[in-house]
C-alpha cells in the first residue's frame, strides 16, 4: 500500500502593529501680571526674599494702583511662599491668558494687603515672564532702605480728608504751581479713583499711600468732576531728586 505523509500547515505569520506616536502636546502659553521680581537674601534670617523691582506701565499690576516697588511677595492663590526663590515661584504666578490670581504683598511699612489680578498679555513685552535676577549679598554697611527711599519719594500736590459723614474723601488743600493745580483740581472735589481702580471704602492711609510713589512719576486721578493725569511732584526738593536718566546711545 501507498504510504501518506501529511504536510504540516505552515507556522502563522505574526505581524505586529506599532502604534503612532502621539502628537506631542503643544506648551501653553503662560501671561503674567506685569512685575519684574527680583530677589535678595534677608540678612537677618537668611531667607530668600522676592521683591517688586519694576511694575511695568499698562499692565495689570500698575492697573490696580496698590503695588509698588520694594513691595515683598507673601502669598500666591492663599499658600504662603515666604522663603521661596524665583526658581520656585515661576510655576506660580504666570498662567493662561485672562486667568485670575491671588497674590498677597507686605509693603516697606510691615501692612499687609492682598490684590486679585488677571493675567494679561498686555503692559510691555516682558509680561508674562518673571526673570529670575541672581540674589546679591548685602553689604555689611549700607544706607538704611528707608533713608534711600527717602530722597526719591513724592506724592501729588493735593492733600485729602474724609467729609463730615466719615464716607467721601476729599480734596482738602491744593499746592500752587503743582501739577494737580495745572490739571483744574479744586478743594472739595470727591477723589472717586486712582489708576482707574475706585477708591470709595478704602482707607485714608492706604490712599495716600498710592497717591505717593517715586519721584518722576505720575498717577490717573478721576473726581466727581475731571480725570486726569497728575504729576507726584510735590515733596521733592532740587537737592535731593535723584539725577534725570539719559538714555543711551
Amino acid at each position: 500500500p501507498q504510504e501518506q505523509f501529511s504536510q504540516a500547515p505552515p507556522p502563522p505569520v505574526q505581524v505586529q502593529y506599532q502604534a503612532a506616536p502621539a502628537p506631542q502636546q503643544q506648551r501653553q502659553r503662560q501671561y503674567g501680571v506685569g512685575i519684574l521680581f527680583s530677589e535678595n537674601i534677608d540678612p537677618q534670617t537668611g531667607r530668600s526674599q522676592v521683591l517688586v523691582k519694576q511694575v511695568y506701565p499698562g499692565g495689570p499690576a500698575e492697573r490696580s494702583g496698590r503695588i509698588f516697588v520694594d513691595d515683598m511677595l507673601t502669598d500666591v492663590n492663599g499658600e504662603d511662599v515666604t522663603g521661596k526663590g524665583l526658581p520656585e515661584l515661576k510655576n506660580y504666578i504666570p498662567g493662561p491668558l485672562n486667568s485670575q490670581v491671588h497674590l498677597g504683598f507686605t509693603n516697606p511699612r510691615g501692612q499687609y494687603y492682598e490684590v486679585d489680578l488677571v493675567r494679561s498679555s498686555g503692559g510691555g513685552a516682558d509680561v508674562g515672564v518673571i526673570r529670575t535676577i541672581a540674589p546679591t549679598p548685602q553689604p555689611a554697611q549700607q544706607v538704611p532702605q528707608q533713608a534711600a527711599q527717602a530722597a526719591a519719594e513724592a506724592t501729588v500736590g493735593f492733600s485729602i480728608q474724609r467729609d463730615d459723614g466719615g464716607v467721601d474723601l476729599r480734596i482738602a488743600n491744593v499746592t500752587p504751581g503743582s501739577s494737580a493745580e495745572q490739571q483744574g483740581i479744586q478743594p472739595d472735589e470727591v477723589l472717586k479713583a486712582i489708576n482707574g481702580s475706585p477708591v470709595s471704602g478704602w482707607p485714608e492711609d492706604q490712599i495716600k499711600r498710592m497717591l505717593a510713589g517715586s519721584y518722576p512719576s505720575s498717577l490717573t486721578v478721576q473726581t466727581d468732576r475731571r480725570t486726569c493725569t497728575v504729576a507726584r511732584d510735590c515733596g521733592v526738593t532740587p537737592e535731593n531728586a535723584p539725577p534725570p536718566e539719559i538714555a543711551q546711545p
